[in-house]
């Protein structure tokens, strides 16, 4: 068999929809399987694996059609299902291995294909930059890093503490010199006076043009050390005010344009400029930190926004941040609009850090709302536990997680559940808090799709977890890895019953333990196929004595790896 095609279906809540996995999402994969043999394929099943740090797969086993010669199969009735970590790195290809196995005529088939998956960065919290200098813009959505600043509007008009620009703000393209309470570096170089000019922009330096026609940044030839928060041609003269204020305490100058006429237009533009004292609020270079923060944004589309330094005397020397210019933003900046706060400063973004959730285990409990097996059928009422791992760098806090069943079929009764913090590489489980669902019908699906959206104050930047939870019949097949189900009957008097699912054929080990770890019985220990197996243990301890009524552990161990499941004997 040879890999044809590999489908991605990001849909939300798991994904932006882009038919391409992106960072943070949940995706289903369908794989297109060709046959090149003059061999029938039949019983083509496959199962996942991951080989990539930012990649965890969470579906990993899924039946396929039989594959006829020169035909073509799919998994297209159950989907694999992974996760994808909220820090890939720009332009990340995953590299996955897909172990195949089918019966043909005269033999059994088995190999192993390689799959190549492209992962998009959607991550739109990115700032901007640098330029040559080393100047960043980080916006508010660049919420992952530091840096990014919150919109905090200081108004400074009246009633506030601000005094009007004379002469800007009453002119048509207008200039005024204003002198800031401390020394604003720019570019590495000293500046001790603001020319506010009405047309949307600041100038550090004593004589500069008016330039209401606004151009690209960086430019050579234009208005020297510019300061741009909204550089169009406006005319405070037909409307609105400038306004300048030394707030001392807090070490700051701020310029506000209140209420600005566009020219030529009923529409008006307020927004700000920051400047902080460089000796309160150091950065790597010594510069100064300068925010822009925009109240009210009428028209983005035809002004420029940015920072930058044109030498009077040798133009070749410019160099300058511009974030948009006439509605064509730089990349990773965010659009305009009501609310938005921007700061340019040289401090670098920082490298992430992030939690990232993934579904390490599930277990499913219709002991009281159905008959017991572990298996969702129509007219049950079960409880469902995760296992959630934290396979990121840091810390989830505070979390809780919010399910929402994709399917009529299945109800979910108690939607939320509470986890406690889970550090890095560690996992936590819901015991106390497990969601209830109730299967009111039959699913067109083998499965139905349960989002899991992560709530609380966990520092989280990943979309919806999926879960695929299979109904009937469908839950024999799909299965990925090591699988216990809870004992059946539970409480016993005579003996109970236990299947284990394997991912491959290997030897498996069933023992029995007491609540103090010791062991009581080894039911089995031996090879045992892949797929389904079934175990018994009949209350006997290993000399055959019976052993008294109370809590006992069952566990079986098989690839590396073990399962759990508390039974109770009452005699």
């Amino acid at each position: 068999l040879e890999v044809a095609a590999v489908d991605c279906n990001d849909l939300p809540p798991g994904g932006n929809g882009s038919g391409t996995a992106g960072t943070g999402e949940s995706p289903e994969f369908v794989v297109t399987l060709s046959n090149p043999t003059l061999d029938h394929l039949s019983s083509v099943e496959g199962l996942l694996h991951s080989r990539d740090p930012y990649v965890v797969v969470t579906a990993a086993h899924a039946s396929f059609a039989d594959a006829a010669p020169g035909s073509t199969c799919t998994n297209a009735s159950a989907p694999f299902v992974v996760s994808v970590a909220p820090d890939v790195p720009e332009s990340h290809t995953a590299s996955l291995r897909l172990r195949i196995s089918a019966q043909a005529p005269t033999y059994a088939y088995a190999e192993t294909l390689d799959l190549e998956i492209e992962i998009a960065e959607i991550q739109a919290s990115r700032p901007t930059g640098p330029d040559q200098y080393g100047y960043y813009a980080y916006d508010s959505y660049d919420t992952l890093y530091q840096h990014a600043p919150v919109f905090e509007w200081v108004d400074i008009a009246p009633p506030g503490p601000g005094s009007l620009v004379p002469v800007a703000t009453v002119s048509d393209n207008g200039l005024r010199l204003v002198s800031p309470p401390f020394l604003i570096r720019h570019f590495g170089e000293s500046r001790y006076w603001c020319n506010v000019c009405s047309n949307g922009f600041v100038s550090l330096v004593m004589s500069s043009g008016a330039a209401p026609e606004n151009i690209p940044i960086p430019y050579r030839y234009g208005p020297p050390s510019m300061v741009a928060p909204f550089w169009d041609d406006l005319d405070p003269s037909s409307g609105g005010d400038i306004y300048s204020w030394c707030d001392l305490e807090g070490h700051r100058f701020v310029v506000q344009f209140d209420g600005v006429r566009r020219k030529h237009t009923p529409d008006t533009e307020t927004f700000q400029v920051i400047f902080y004292d460089h000796t309160y609020y150091p950065t790597p270079t010594g510069d100064t930190m300068i925010l822009f923060q925009y109240e009210s944004v009428s028209q983005a589309d035809s002004c420029t926004v940015g920072i930058n330094y044109a030498h009077d005397e040798h133009p070749q020397e410019s160099v300058g941040l511009g974030y948009v210019f006439d509605g064509g933003y730089a990349p990773d900046a965010a659009p305009l609009s009501d609310g938005l706060a921007i700061l340019f400063t040289t401090a670098a973004p920082e490298s992430l850090a992030l939690p990232w959730l993934t579904i390490g285990g599930v277990e499913l409990d219709d002991t009281a709302g159905g008959d017991g097996d572990g298996v969702p059928c129509p007219g049950e009422t079960l409880l469902l536990t995760i296992e959630l791992v934290n396979s990121g760098s840091s810390e989830a806090l505070d979390l809780n997680l919010v399910m929402v069943s994709g399917d009529s079929a299945v109800v979910v009764m108690d939607s939320v559940a509470a986890f406690a913090d889970i550090a890095p590489g560690e996992s936590e489980r819901n015991d106390a808090d497990p969601f209830v669902l109730s299967v009111v019908g039959t699913p067109e699906d083998p499965f139905v799709r349960l989002w899991l959206r992560p709530g609380g104050s966990a520092g989280l930047h990943q979309r919806s977890i999926l879960y695929h939870l299979p109904i009937g019949e469908a839950a024999n097949d799909i299965v990925a890895g090591l699988a216990l189900r809870p004992c059946h009957p539970c409480p016993f008097a005579g003996s109970t019953g236990v299947a284990f699912h394997l991912p491959e054929r290997t030897r498996a080990a069933v023992r029995i333990y007491d609540v103090a770890g010791r062991l009581v019985k080894t039911v089995c220990d031996a090879v045992a196929d892949a797929g389904w197996n079934q175990a018994e243990w009949d209350g006997t301890n290993n000399s055959g004595g019976r052993v008294a009524s109370g809590v006992y552990f069952l566990r079986v161990s098989a690839c590396g790896d073990s399962r759990t499941e508390k039974v109770v004997l009452i005699r």
